[in-house]
C-alpha cells in the first residue's frame, strides 16, 4: 500500500514487465477496483475467473488483459 493508502503496490515484480506495474499502480483501492483494491477495500478474498467479463475489472481490465492476465485471487489484507 502506498503512503496516503489509496492504492497498492504491485508486489509481483520479479515476474511481470516493467509496463504492467505500471498500469496496476494506478488501481485505487475501492468497493469495485478488481481483485486486490476491492479485497482491500472490503477486508474478504476475491476470485475473479474471467477479468474479461467481470465487473470488478471493468475500469481496469485492458492492461491486464493485454498482458494475458485472465485470473485473478486476492485474500483479504489488513493494513
Amino acid at each position: 500500500m502506498d503512503q496516503d493508502r489509496r492504492r497498492l503496490r504491485p508486489a509481483s515484480v520479479s515476474i511481470r514487465p516493467a509496463s504492467w506495474r505500471a498500469a496496476v499502480a494506478k488501481f485505487e483501492i475501492g468497493p469495485s477496483a478488481a481483485s486486490c483494491g476491492t479485497a482491500a477495500f472490503t477486508g474478504e478474498p476475491v476470485i475473479t475467473r474471467d477479468i474479461a467479463v467481470d465487473p470488478l475489472w471493468s475500469a481496469y481490465k485492458d492492461p491486464v488483459l493485454k498482458h494475458g492476465m485472465r485470473t485473478a485471487a486476492r485474500l483479504a489484507l489488513h493494513a
